[in-house]
Formats: C-alpha cells, sequence, structure tokens
C-alpha cells in the first residue's frame, strides 16, 4: 500500500483549517472594532433617538429625523437596550451578530456554488471587505441586508436541488416573507430569487411545482404591497431624501449619466473589496467589475443560468429601480448585493485560470487574489491596530457637563444637535419632550434643518426663538449653515450663507450676557468652524478654551 503524498496530505489540512481560521479572524476584525465603543455619529444618534424614546408600538410610526428602518431591526435593537441599556454596545450588538453570521454562511454558500479554493477566496473577501467590517459596528440595519440576501439564497438553492419536496417550498415562501419585513432592498433579492426558480427546467416539469412557485410569489408581492405603503414609500417619497441622493439615481434622462455611473458603481465596488484612499480606488473598484462580469459567465456555464438569475438579477434590478428615482446606487445601499459580488468576483477569477495546469492554477489564483486582498488586509491592519471615529460629540458634552456652570448658555450647531440630544440625555429618566423637540428642530421640515440649502440671500436676525433653558443651563439651537445638498448641488455648498457666522454670534452674545458661554460644533464643513471662529473673534469674544475631538470642538467664550 503506497504511503501518502506528504504535501497532499499538508494541502488538505490546511484546507479544512482555513475556513474557520478565516471566520476566526473576521470576527475578531469586527469584535476589535465593536469593543472600541466609538461615539455614535449624526447618522447613527439620529436613529438611535428615535429607538430609545419610542415604545414597541410606537416604533410602527413613521420615524423623525427623516429615518427609516426595517420594524424586526427596530424591535430587535429596542429590546438590544432594554436589556443592555442605551448606549453603543447595546445600539451596536444586532448589526455585530448578523455581521459575524454572514461569513459563516457566506462560506456555505460559497462552498455549494465554487470549488475550495475560490470558496476560500470570496471567504477571505468578505472578512476583509471594508464595508462589511465598517457596518457590523454601526447603528443601521446595511449588514442586516447582507445577511438577509444570502439567507434567501439558500433558500432558493434548496429548492433548485429539490423542487418536488414541499418542505424546501414552505421554507422558501416563510423565508421571503421575512425578508420583506427585515430588509428594505429585500423586493430586490427576490427578483432574482423568482428568475432563478423561473429558470430551473424541473419546476415547470410538475404542476405541483408550479403551483408553489405562484402561491410564493403572490405571498411575497403581497407583503411586499403592505410593507411598501406602510414603511418603505414616505421614505422613497421624501422630497429631502430625493434631493439627497440624487447624483445616485442613474435616470437615463438626466445628463452626464455615464460619469454619474461610472462614480456609483467605482465607489460601490471600492467599498466592498478595496477601502477609503484616493480616487484611483475607484477606478480600481470598476476594474473588478470586469471580474464579476467573468464570474457571472463562468457561474452560468457551470451551475446554470438559474444561479446566473439568482446572482445578477438583485444587482441589475437596483439599477432599474435607481432609473426610476426609487433606489440610489450608493455603497451602504448597495452592500445588500456584497456577498452576490463577491461570490461573482471569485468566481471570475476561478475562471481566469481555468486553462491552467492544476498546481500552475493554484499559484495563479492566489497571487491574483492575493494582488486584490493587498489593500483591504492593509485597511484591516490598521483599523485593529487604531480604530477610526468619524465624530465624538460625547467627549465634548461630558466635558461641558463637567465644567459649566450653572445658567451657561451652550450654543449647538444645528448637525451636532442629534448626537449632542444623545449625549446630553439622562437615559435613566430620559425627557422625551426635550428630544422631541430637538428632533424635530432639525428635521427636514423643521427650523433648525441640520442639512437645509443654502437661502439664497444672506442671513440676519434669525433663530431668536431657537432658545430653552433646561434643569442648569440654556440651550442655544444653530440655525442651518446653508450647506446642505441642491439638485444643481448635490454635495451642497462648501461655505455657509452669507451673514451666517455673525447672526450665529450674535445670538451666542445675548444668551451669554455677562457669563461665560460654550459653542459645540461636529459634523461641519471646513469653512463652516473657520467662519464662526472669524465671527466671534472679531466679535470681542475671547476663546476661554479649546477641546477638539473627531471632526468637532468645543469653546468656552466670554464677550
Amino acid at each position: 500500500m503506497a504511503n501518502p503524498d506528504p504535501s497532499a496530505t499538508r494541502t488538505q489540512r490546511w484546507l479544512r483549517l482555513a475556513p474557520g481560521t478565516l471566520i476566526v479572524l473576521g470576527a475578531l476584525l469586527r469584535l476589535r472594532a465593536y469593543f472600541h465603543f466609538r461615539p455614535l455619529w449624526l447618522d447613527e444618534a439620529m436613529l438611535s433617538l428615535n429607538i430609545g424614546s419610542r415604545s414597541f408600538v410606537q416604533l410602527l410610526k413613521p420615524l423623525t429625523d427623516d429615518q427609516s428602518a426595517p420594524i424586526p431591526f427596530l424591535w430587535a435593537t429596542r429590546l438590544s437596550i432594554t436589556v443592555g441599556g442605551m448606549n453603543e454596545a447595546s445600539l451596536r450588538l444586532l448589526p455585530l451578530v448578523c455581521g459575524v453570521l454572514l461569513l459563516v454562511l457566506l462560506w456555505r454558500t460559497a462552498r455549494n456554488l465554487l470549488d475550495t479554493l475560490p470558496a476560500l477566496v470570496a471567504l477571505a473577501m468578505a472578512v476583509l471587505s471594508p464595508l462589511l467590517i465598517y457596518y457590523s459596528n454601526e447603528v443601521k440595519p446595511y449588514v442586516v441586508d447582507a445577511l438577509v440576501t444570502l439567507i434567501v439564497v439558500n433558500a432558493v438553492l434548496v429548492v433548485i436541488a429539490d423542487s418536488e419536496s414541499p418542505k424546501p417550498w414552505r421554507r422558501l415562501g416563510l423565508t421571503g416573507v421575512f425578508a420583506v419585513l427585515a430588509s428594505a432592498p429585500a423586493f430586490l433579492v427576490l427578483a432574482g430569487a423568482g428568475a432563478a426558480l423561473l429558470f430551473t427546467p424541473g419546476i415547470w416539469a410538475g404542476r405541483e411545482s408550479r403551483r408553489r412557485l405562484l402561491f410564493t410569489g403572490t405571498a411575497w408581492a403581497c407583503t411586499f404591497g403592505v410593507v411598501y405603503v406602510a414603511f418603505i414609500r414616505p421614505a422613497a417619497s421624501n422630497p429631502y431624501l430625493q434631493t439627497y441622493w440624487a447624483s445616485s439615481f442613474l435616470s437615463p434622462l438626466e445628463p452626464h449619466l455615464a460619469s454619474r455611473a461610472a462614480s456609483a458603481f467605482g465607489t460601490t465596488m471600492q467599498g466592498i473589496f478595496v477601502g477609503d484612499g484616493g480616487s484611483w480606488r475607484a477606478t480600481v473598484g470598476l476594474a473588478l467589475l470586469l471580474g464579476c462580469a467573468a464570474g457571472a459567465v463562468r457561474l452560468a456555464r457551470t451551475r446554470g443560468v438559474p444561479i446566473l438569475m439568482l446572482l445578477v438579477v438583485p444587482p441589475l434590478a437596483a439599477v432599474a429601480a435607481s432609473m426610476v428615482h426609487r433606489y440610489p446606487i450608493a455603497p451602504r445601499l448597495m452592500l445588500f448585493a456584497s456577498p452576490l459580488t463577491i461570490l461573482l468576483l471569485a468566481a471570475g477569477l476561478d475562471g481566469f485560470t481555468a486553462r491552467l495546469e492544476r498546481g500552475a492554477r493554484t499559484v495563479a489564483l492566489l497571487v491574483v487574489s492575493g494582488a486584490i486582498l493587498l489593500l483591504p488586509l492593509r485597511g484591516a491592519i490598521h483599523g485593529f491596530i487604531a480604530p477610526s471615529e468619524q465624530e465624538d460629540v460625547r467627549s465634548l458634552t461630558k466635558m461641558f457637563a463637567r465644567e459649566h456652570r450653572r445658567g451657561e448658555a451652550i450654543y449647538v450647531f444645528s448637525r451636532s444637535v442629534p448626537s449632542w440630544a444623545f449625549y446630553s440625555t439622562d437615559w435613566s429618566a430620559p425627557d422625551l419632550l426635550r428630544i422631541g423637540r430637538l428632533t424635530e428642530l432639525v428635521g427636514s421640515s423643521g427650523p433648525a434643518f441640520r442639512n437645509a440649502p443654502t437661502r439664497g440671500r444672506a442671513v440676519a436676525n434669525e433663530g431668536d426663538s431657537l432658545q430653552f433653558r433646561e434643569a442648569d443651563f440654556q440651550e442655544l439651537i444653530g440655525i442651518p449653515a446653508g450647506t446642505g445638498p441642491t439638485l444643481e448641488e448635490p454635495g451642497g455648498a462648501e461655505r455657509p450663507d452669507t451673514g451666517w457666522a455673525d447672526n450665529e454670534r450674535r445670538r451666542i452674545r445675548i444668551a451669554a450676557g455677562l457669563e461665560p458661554a460654550w459653542v459645540l460644533v461636529s459634523s461641519f464643513k471646513p469653512a463652516v468652524g473657520t467662519e464662526l471662529l472669524r465671527s466671534l473673534k472679531e466679535g470681542g469674544a475671547t476663546i476661554l478654551s479649546r477641546s477638539e475631538s473627531a471632526s468637532g470642538f468645543l469653546l468656552k467664550v466670554k464677550f
């Protein structure tokens, strides 16, 4: 009897250990970010205020601050803070769990569709994906969307493998209904599921399987209709959100379609596979689309048209929805399709090396995939050593609470209000009236709208009513700087409206009187902070102290 080849034995052992090792690595990367407990930033704070200030029943109503999220996400997060308290760890627990589970399910899916080595490449891409790491530690449902996509894909694969048995159909039907309830882009994923089932020959062979397909599709459509009318339509028709996402809609009737599409696709692929950096990374992201296209061709040849439909139709459906202004093509909103693009790219890389000899094929696949993984690996290592923070109002709020004297005024820039409201609230006995007032003020219909566009005129004598007395301080809410997005300038103006800074200095001076006042500014464009500081100094303010944090600063001034 021949002795086993030692090198082959080592390879088999490595292949057995590699999936678990990669999943553990992915979990560690996500846990490192989670246990850094970075402060909530503007977007997270807005959604968190809704969750923390409402009951389970009240979360069924439209959210304030132009926010929206699926009810299961809201309820699960509400349950988490009920048990663990109103803090970053409780709020981000669900995304963390879903981010880790996604890796496990992606490996299972990849092994069903790909050979072992390209399946490992797909898993490594998911482990190091910048967006998947980041949104596993964000109070937003985007990583949940990606997990739901994989759950649907796996349920469809079971039906394709055994379309005659009723059990897989029941599971698929319930999975689709759950997906619509739990994920806003699930209807795009179900479009791919329906297309895959329609192209599965075995389903058309029997009357019973055709009946099941019709029943399943009807259940999905009815569920989506109810969810759309009750929860999705208000956000989809929100005028501010339509303006905010204007540059991410790929309507063929609007100018510069080619450049907008290149930007949307390039930044999306960059976020999934490459990470932040220079604009050249978006070009790399666009180049990776060619690998996805090659993967689509390879899967069609090796696994059949149903699998092709299952993976390709959802992102294409998103593009179609974008053309009619119903789904923006942007990195975080396309995260639901990240598992599909990862599988397609891994299949494409496998296809590029398919004609090589076995040993050379393995080496070539490892080299090419290693080159692609180099940039996200570098980013993951940097993030593990020094986790980043988008905005830190938490430390500035603590400093104010510790150092201010009773009755002193604090001016809060409009874009700082959500984070300020979160961190200045005693969540053991929250002042719900104050939270409601603040969120209404900075919402898109409020007088202090955090992202209002330019007025087109000079500012004078505005916002005098936006001053409120709290228990031991005066709260002065800033008026909009006028740097929000417009259809003509999707990125908004870089400079505040003329007279804005002088108007705010006037309000601060009146509120302060002869006492010191505090100024909290975060999540601002550079010229906003510069103009306000200039106006304060020219208006006779002496800066007694200045503390800076990520994307923010806190001043103590006296006139």
